[in-house]
């Protein structure tokens, strides 16, 4: 029997986060659903086809920060229709498409500013011993289960933070994130017991801090609501790995994370402006996960025309269908699928130059000055750009102090040459050639990159 997960769900975060073109003058995160956003949605729908993930999860079909106060206005008849043509996508695909829920925050701005009933210290997240906070909870649900065809959702407390007033603030984190999650899926379940629920612990505590044990029956209570839990890592998991095991089997639903590595695609750059394949990496984090009993993983998107991010997702998804099979032979078979070579050779060699552009740049990275710097554990998240929020495309900050130093960039940019050169070689023996251009086109600006830090001009 093929060993695999349960929930291999392909996350898009926000909408476009997807998108194949850059978005210059938009602030993050973009919330228009427009042609190109569809388009892209559905071009990766099919990437994750192909790939074997069962489950898709979005943020932002329907609002970003605001729901209106009459709810139902949030959603002309032009996005309706977008939003009913990406289900409908996914449906037709086999894969259930999961509705990126803030629970009491991620959402509520505009009715935190107009009922004062569930205004507390933080005006990005409705109060947690507010009657009147549940009862726009209930109306945000029962209008998305009525409107549109979702397979599930996807809830999160805690990324906007949470209300401190003398009521919520008796209960710590953790107690009050599941909590709120908790009432959140046992509505759910009683009036649509066959939709799919999981709970992200993104923002449960701080980054780079664990779960004290005291803290653990709250996990557990909640997971007899959920089908999983997702433990994401931005800076390591929450569960310290040595109790992971006996964490996991305490649960009543499937635990996973996000992957143990992914980039978060910068939405005002060019999506051929990076080159970061993650195959090994990814590879030993989903083998173990799955060896201590994870059974979820919620693995991030990106813009497949970008060959780094395609290649990732496509091996994901790939690697999460049958766990046993070796890394390197399923880097192949994408390669394959993707690629087309026409001999054996080119394969061969075009699987190397992924995994050679993989350990150019991570081998030559700095964690010990990032964990000086930042005061946080090595990233699970790489951020290409300082700062998601602003217009201006941004610096290469993945290439700067702390995450690499001259000697590092010298290093990568070296063997970036060497894969672009090698590229040149091979790609007459490949069959897929705007995919080899577009690889080309990303090593190029990459080291473009490498040399605006070194002399201090460019982005």
């Amino acid at each position: 029997m093929t060993r695999a997960y349960n929930h291999r769900s392909a996350f898009g975060c926000w909408i476009n986060d997807m998108r194949n073109k850059a978005m210059p003058r938009e602030n993050w995160p973009y919330g228009v659903l427009d042609d190109q956003t569809v388009e892209s949605i559905i071009g990766c729908l099919e990437l994750q086809r192909q790939a074997g993930f069962n489950e898709f999860c979005t943020f932002g079909l329907l609002v970003t920060r605001d729901w209106p106060v009459d709810i139902s206005s949030a959603v002309s008849e032009d996005r309706r229709q977008k939003v009913n043509t990406i289900i409908k996508a996914a449906h037709e695909r086999g894969i259930k498409l999961l509705y990126g829920l803030g629970v009491y925050s991620w959402g509520f701005d505009e009715i935190i500013k107009n009922c004062l009933e569930v205004r507390g210290p933080n005006p990005g997240a409705m109060c947690g011993s507010s009657p009147e906070a549940w009862c726009w909870m209930q109306k945000v649900i029962d209008y998305i289960l009525a409107e549109f065809d979702v397979d599930g959702f996807h809830l999160e407390a805690s990324d906007q933070g949470r209300c401190s007033c003398p009521s919520c603030a008796k209960q710590g984190n953790v107690e009050y994130y599941s909590r709120l999650n908790g009432i959140t899926a046992k509505y759910i379940r009683s009036k649509w017991p066959d939709k799919i629920l999981m709970v992200n612990m993104c923002g449960y505590i701080h980054l780079d801090t664990k779960i004290e044990t005291a803290d653990m029956k709250y996990l557990v209570d909640l997971s007899r609501h959920l089908d999983y839990i997702i433990d994401p890592g931005h800076r390591g998991q929450f569960i310290e790995e040595k109790s992971r095991k006996n964490f996991i089997q305490s649960l009543q639903c499937d635990y996973g994370t996000s992957g143990g590595i992914w980039v978060y695609p910068p939405q005002r750059w060019n999506r051929l402006r990076w080159f970061l394949p993650h195959t090994i990496r990814t590879g030993q984090h989903l083998k173990q996960l799955y060896e201590d009993g994870g059974r979820a993983v919620e693995y991030y998107m990106g813009p497949t025309v970008n060959p780094g991010v395609e290649v990732n997702i496509a091996f994901g998804g790939k690697l999460l269908s049958d766990v046993e099979k070796d890394v390197e032979k399923i880097l192949a078979e994408v390669v394959e699928m993707l690629y087309r070579p026409k001999n054996s050779a080119a394969c061969v060699q075009l699987v190397d130059i992924f995994q050679r552009a993989e350990n150019a740049y991570f081998d030559h990275w700095t964690p010990d000055d990032i964990a000086e710097v930042e005061k946080l554990g090595i990233p699970g998240e790489l951020h290409p750009i300082v700062y998601l929020l602003g217009h201006a495309p941004g610096p290469a900050a993945y290439l700067r102090k702390p995450y690499m130093d001259s000697g590092g960039r010298t290093a990568y940019k070296k063997e970036m040459i060497s894969i672009l050169n090698d590229i040149r070689t091979i790609e007459s023996g490949i069959a897929a050639k705007t995919r080899v251009t577009r690889i080309k086109t990303c090593i190029k600006n990459t080291i473009w990159d490498i040399d605006s830090c070194e002399n201090k001009t460019g982005p």
